[in-house]
């Protein structure tokens, strides 16, 4: 395989690699066609759906698709701009190809924040939106503890199936337990602001963001695609919420 033929390959993986990150859909086209662009390719056609990537463009002489699948998608902004950051590099000649894959393949963790320092922040903004929602010290308390065993569980749940309801689902019902053990075992402790707090951070808020942005510049299926991924979130929030307080 020839060197330009690597940056087909390399446009289609950064493409796909935006969307699994959080990315928009009109982004990752971008994206892919500054590559190809980059290349010198022609007649470059790209479209970019939340599930698959699909790019066509004619590669000395010759037409060369390529397709790529979206399983999972998750928010990591740090990735979006390093995939930025290597088609703008790659459009500019400044590095080659295999420097191209070298950084889109290295670990999306690599600022050095561990597991457990990422609990913490979550926990932390958990425990300030309790305390917005009219919440005191006690609840900043009890929403932080419980922000902090619904991280970890959905870290768990993740790691072992790719179903982001399931995790999402089950993290909703345990910061309800701990909102509601918080309440008795502590009468001043109101259950909605911990509960509302600790839910705050499974909110899909950008990816109700992305639906409305890619719905108004005209991706009409990935602004569906979206915005029925948000509901069934919220209907996970909601529902794990709902069985716990029924109980």
């Amino acid at each position: 395989m020839s060197c330009r033929n690597d940056f087909m390959l390399l446009a289609i993986k950064a493409a796909a690699m935006m969307i699994e990150n959080g990315g928009e859909t009109y982004r990752a086209e971008e994206c892919c066609i500054s590559i190809l662009n980059g290349c010198g390719a022609k007649e470059v056609n790209v479209i970019a759906l939340p599930t698959a990537v699909i790019a066509t463009a004619e590669i000395d002489g010759e037409m060369r698709t390529e397709c790529a699948s979206v399983k999972n998608r998750t928010i990591n902004l740090s990735m979006i701009d390093r995939i930025n950051a290597v088609s703008r590099r790659i459009a500019m000649c400044e590095i080659t190809v295999e420097e191209g894959f070298e950084i889109l393949e290295k670990r999306s963790d690599e600022s050095g924040m561990r597991p457990v320092v990422r609990a913490l922040l979550f926990s932390l903004a958990s425990g300030s939106f309790a305390v917005i929602f009219g919440g005191g010290v006690g609840e900043f308390i009890a929403a932080y503890f419980a922000a902090f065993f619904c991280r970890y569980f959905v870290q768990f749940v993740e790691s072992i199936t790719s179903y982001n309801f399931l995790s999402t689902l089950g993290g909703s019902m345990i910061i309800a337990v701990c909102a509601r053990l918080a309440a008795v075992f502590y009468n001043t402790i109101e259950v909605e602001p911990v509960i509302i707090g600790a839910i705050m951070p499974l909110v899909p808020g950008l990816a109700m963001t992305n639906a409305l942005r890619d719905t108004i510049n005209g991706d009409l299926i990935s602004g569906l695609s979206r915005g029925v991924e948000t509901l069934i979130c919220a209907i996970a929030i909601a529902s794990g919420v709902a069985i716990v307080l029924a109980v």
